[in-house]
């Protein structure tokens, strides 16, 4: 399948989730890969603000604003690579659901990431100020990029199943 998308945001547009570096990311890919495009699946407070800073930096060509999906894995599906450059997260869904469609991840050191994210095996995790680089280098490497989807899918599918989920709850609530 033909990816429609380079990289793909998928979250609430709010403070928390990283919007500026999600913006020099695309900014710092558009330079170095012709026609990138980064999709963003989502509303929120920053919405508005975040269009406005598109068009100021103009990357009107290069950010694609999707909206709000309460699906979006066929979204996820479509694209290279999914960015999260959080400040903070809880157990970020959207990671499990880019793993179940063999897309890798790229991640700021949120308090939990590595639970989520094996460094290098089923994405990268990355401090900020290195965070649109390495989303490039991951870019360049179809072989990288495809090994580190089918080991999340693998790693999604043996430690996030449903089974696993609620021995996990029940053991929680015991």
């Amino acid at each position: 399948m033909k990816k429609k998308y380079n990289a793909i945001f998928v979250g609430r547009l709010s403070k928390e989730k990283g919007l500026e570096t999600v913006l020099e990311t695309a900014e710092y890919c558009s330079k170095k890969i012709s026609n990138f495009k980064l999709a963003i699946v989502g509303s929120g407070d920053m919405e508005e603000w975040l269009k406005e800073e598109v068009k100021k930096k103009k990357l009107s060509k290069v950010v694609l604003f999707l909206g709000y999906k309460s699906n979006p894995r066929k979204y996820i599906a479509q694209a290279h690579v999914l960015i999260l450059p959080s400040y903070n997260e809880g157990m970020p869904m959207v990671v499990l659901e880019s793993y179940a469609e063999k897309v890798p991840v790229v991640v700021t050191p949120y308090e939990g990431a590595d639970e989520v994210v094996l460094h290098k095996r089923t994405g990268i995790i990355v401090k900020r100020k290195f965070f649109p680089n390495e989303v490039f280098n991951l870019l360049k490497s179809l072989k990288k990029r495809e090994l580190m989807g089918q080991y999340g899918n693998i790693f999604a599918r043996k430690y996030f199943s449903p089974n696993n989920i609620k021995v996990f709850i029940d053991t929680v609530l015991e």
